[in-house]
């Protein structure tokens, strides 16, 4: 069954006959119809040469052979579903179905020097052994995934065509000499082909392991992260609201390096936001965990979380969310929110920071306003792209707008802006709600 041992003890034997069996199927049948259509080119070609019974037999023959053909093909069609295709039995069925049909139509070519060759012209002959090189040469797919299939068709094909020219009454040895040794050809051809194929199966499936080991390694990490961030954001927010009371009650020695802690938390926060964003962005698939979500609750973490950065700044920050239930992600559509009321503190100096939630039909709209400089229009097309900043300190990694946008098409939510520059921003998103609630 294996031509070669190594193929054999391969430790992905099982899913290399599975692929080149689907391979050899999806070319079997349009070999079929090509081997009818050339049979009835040869009965044509010989018309004249042949009697009437001659031509009965051979497209009688050729119709039996294609008829079997395409009984079993449909029938294989009908019962090739995925379970079937990992059955080493199923396989083995059909790999001996296509050895059979392999003899019938090299049985069907075989019976052309003995049916239409006695008063043939060498012309005729070498024309019709030409036909059968192009069509046993092609497609390579089909010859080589089962070059014992191939064989099989070709053997009695050419020890026919062998005899008959070995009858011959010719001089010299090249017309005698031609038929084995384009055998050989096919055959060696057909080898190559083989160990060509199995190699590319090889690879593909080793490609597919790897990157299966590596989205479970991402997904892994992402997770990871994500309980991870939960517990240290948890941490760095206690840690910072206890700096704020210092800071509301520090002495003139004590406000200074109070000031450096506050700063120091904030930025690991931001941080860790990012590295938590960053992880599950780089996810070629992010996970997504859907349940119901109260706004208000939304509303009260995000205030906490951003009432003492805004009053640092001298910022005025006001949240008004109507009690409505979402059905999402809670930590994704949360991470939307920190990150676009985190970019429009960061770089709002003066003036206020609003979230605004409307019911629009079965929509929430929420709108994410700023008093901050605005983005000029130009930057409108690339200001959501990865390590995108347009912050002239250089001190924003330029993931969160990235972050956000990879989020929303996730969740389904919509994200448009509004800016232009020296007017502020506006993030507005459009997200369904739980209109079962």
């Amino acid at each position: 069954m294996y031509p070669f041992n190594y193929l054999k003890n391969h430790p992905l034997s099982a899913h290399i006959d599975a692929n080149r069996h689907a391979l050899f199927m999806s070319e079997v049948g349009p070999r079929m119809v090509v081997s009818a259509l050339a049979a009835i080119i040869v009965g044509v070609l010989f018309w004249s040469d042949a009697t009437n019974g001659i031509h009965l037999l051979w497209f009688g023959s050729t119709l039996f052979v294609s008829v079997n053909s395409w009984l079993l093909i449909r029938h294989y069609r009908q019962t090739a579903i995925p379970t079937n295709m990992d059955n080493p039995g199923f396989l083995r069925k059909w790999r001996w179905v296509n050895l059979y049909l392999s003899v019938i139509w090299g049985l069907l070519w075989s019976l052309t020097p003995f049916l239409f060759f006695p008063d043939a012209t060498l012309v005729q002959i070498f024309s019709v052994l030409l036909l059968m090189v192009v069509l046993s040469s092609t497609p390579s797919v089909t010859m080589g995934c089962y070059p014992e299939i191939y064989i099989t068709f070709l053997t009695p094909v050419f020890c026919s065509f062998g005899y008959h020219m070995f009858q011959l009454p010719l001089d010299g040895w090249l017309h005698v000499a031609i038929v084995p040794l384009t055998w050989m050809s096919l055959v060696l051809y057909s080898v190559l082909i083989f160990k060509t194929q199995i190699e590319a199966i090889v690879l593909r499936l080793q490609l597919a392991d790897a990157k299966e080991d590596a989205d479970a390694a991402n997904l892994a990490k992402t997770r990871f992260l994500a309980i991870a961030s939960h517990d240290l954001r948890q941490s760095i927010q206690a840690a910072s609201l206890y700096a704020d009371h210092l800071g509301r009650v520090a002495t003139d020695d004590t406000a200074e390096p109070v000031a450096k802690l506050q700063r120091v938390l904030q930025e690991g926060s931001r941080l860790l936001n990012y590295l938590l964003g960053m992880a599950r962005a780089e996810s070629r698939a992010l996970v997504i965990n859907t349940c119901d979500v109260d706004i208000s609750v939304v509303e009260n973490d995000l205030k906490t979380l951003f009432d003492a950065s805004a009053q640092r700044k001298g910022l005025t920050f006001t949240l008004d969310l109507p009690r409505e239930q979402l059905h999402t992600d809670p930590l994704l559509f949360r991470q939307i929110l920190e990150n676009l009321i985190a970019n429009a503190i960061q770089y709002t100096s003066q003036g206020n920071v609003s979230v605004k939630g409307t019911r629009r039909g079965g929509q929430l709209q929420i709108d994410v306003r700023d008093t901050g400089p605005g983005i000029p229009q130009e930057h409108h097309a690339n200001i959501f792209g990865e390590f995108n900043s347009l912050n002239p300190r250089g001190d924003s990694a330029g993931l969160g707008l990235f972050i956000v946008q990879r989020a929303c098409r996730a969740l389904n939510i919509s994200l448009t802006l509004e800016s232009s520059a020296g007017v502020g921003s506006c993030f507005k998103l459009q997200v369904p709600l739980n209109t079962t609630a």
